[in-house]
């Protein structure tokens, strides 16, 4: 189902509701998309851990912008913005647009009204940037903040993919993850200079343009919510099992974490994601006081923080000082330790080299 916008040109304020069957929604992609309905993306305990998510589904909506500046900060405007929200088992999309910054406070107004009964907001890098600009703003215009909850989807890739990809540009997860190729996508640093001209009186229909990369966005973000609903249900997949790793341990939860790395290492898993997963496990195990088992894994691993906690493991608990005084020098001959570790190594081994002379002196004197 192709978009169709209404024309531009004489228009004031632009608004957009469109109900989508997510079937072909915008003409320039080179897949159909099918149907989303919120029992497509069941907010299941580890959804919502990955993500930071605590809300129902009927408060979430997805959000994106599209501005006069690509840095944000008090000089920058939104000037469209694209929110997406379920009724039933429908994806809505709602697009706003501004033809003169005149416009402003009728068109912050209308986004608080959607935003204040969609108080989760869904975004990409919209933590740093696109609710933070709202703010502004809103502050710049004496209007009331909404009291938004952000979910940045960024975060959850960068954390989810981080073996997988090597850039999380939306486009880039798009294609690495979900399989999307947008074909004649207007690129997101040339909308500044389009709404410019537009307000100019050059060229105004590519603002289409930029609807259509909005719009686009919006459905993207459904998407790949969908797409980590899916792998979350997945007890094989390495990439979710090392994320939620990752998260019991931030939060303290040993025990789950444990149990997450565990799973994760039952099956074939990329050297680097084996690797972080054991020293995810091996902390966790450090942290419940299981200091035999946790120096096992240390030494197996090759990464210098590994190699520090079992020195570390050799000079306190089983005071072996000869042998921790070898692993502080085979990590001093690494060649890719920052000045701040290699000047706290050093430390270490003055003090290890005094500890083995002392030893040895208290040896002779027996």
């Amino acid at each position: 189902m192709a978009v169709n916008f209404r024309n531009l040109r004489n228009t004031a304020t632009f608004r957009k509701r469109e109900r989508t069957e997510l079937e072909n929604p915008v003409p320039f992609k080179t897949q159909t998309l099918t149907e989303i309905s919120p029992s497509e993306i069941p907010l299941t305990p580890e959804l919502r851990l990955l993500i930071g998510l605590a809300e129902p589904m009927e408060q979430i909506c997805f959000f994106d912008t599209e501005t006069t500046g690509l840095s944000g900060g008090a000089g920058s405007m939104i000037f469209q913005a694209g929110i997406g929200y379920f009724e039933g088992d429908k994806l809505v999309v709602d697009q706003f647009f501004i033809s003169s910054p005149m416009e402003e406070p009728r068109f912050l107004s209308a986004l608080n009204e959607i935003l204040s009964s969609h108080p989760t907001v869904v975004t990409y890098n919209g933590k740093s940037f696109d609710v933070p600009l709202l703010n502004t703003r809103l502050i710049l215009n004496r209007m009331a903040e909404p009291e938004l909850n952000a979910i940045d989807l960024l975060h959850a890739s960068r954390s989810i993919w981080k073996h997988q990809l090597s850039s999380f540009r939306l486009t880039d997860v798009e294609r690495g993850v979900l399989g999307i190729f947008r074909e004649n996508d207007l690129p997101g640093s040339m909308v500044p200079g389009v709404y410019r001209d537009y307000i100019l009186g050059r060229d105004r229909g590519a603002i289409l343009e930029v609807l259509r990369h909005n719009h686009q966005d919006i459905v993207s973000l459904a998407l790949l919510l969908k797409h980590m609903a899916s792998a979350c249900r997945d007890q094989n997949n390495p990439h979710i099992l090392v994320t939620l790793a990752r998260k019991h341990f931030q939060n303290k939860d040993s025990d789950a974490c444990i149990d997450a790395a565990s799973l994760c290492l039952r099956g074939q898993v990329q050297e680097k994601v084996r690797a972080e997963t054991l020293w995810l496990a091996s902390l966790a195990l450090k942290r419940r006081g299981e200091l035999v088992r946790a120096a096992k894994v240390w030494a197996k691993l090759g990464n210098w923080q590994a190699k520090l906690e079992l020195a570390k493991y050799l000079e306190h608990h089983t005071k072996e000082i000869s042998t921790a005084l070898t692993e502080v020098n085979n990590l001093l001959s690494s060649a890719s330790l920052s000045d701040h570790i290699r000047k706290a190594l050093l430390h270490r081994k003055t003090r290890l080299q005094r500890k083995l002379l002392e030893l040895r002196l208290s040896k002779r004197q027996d």
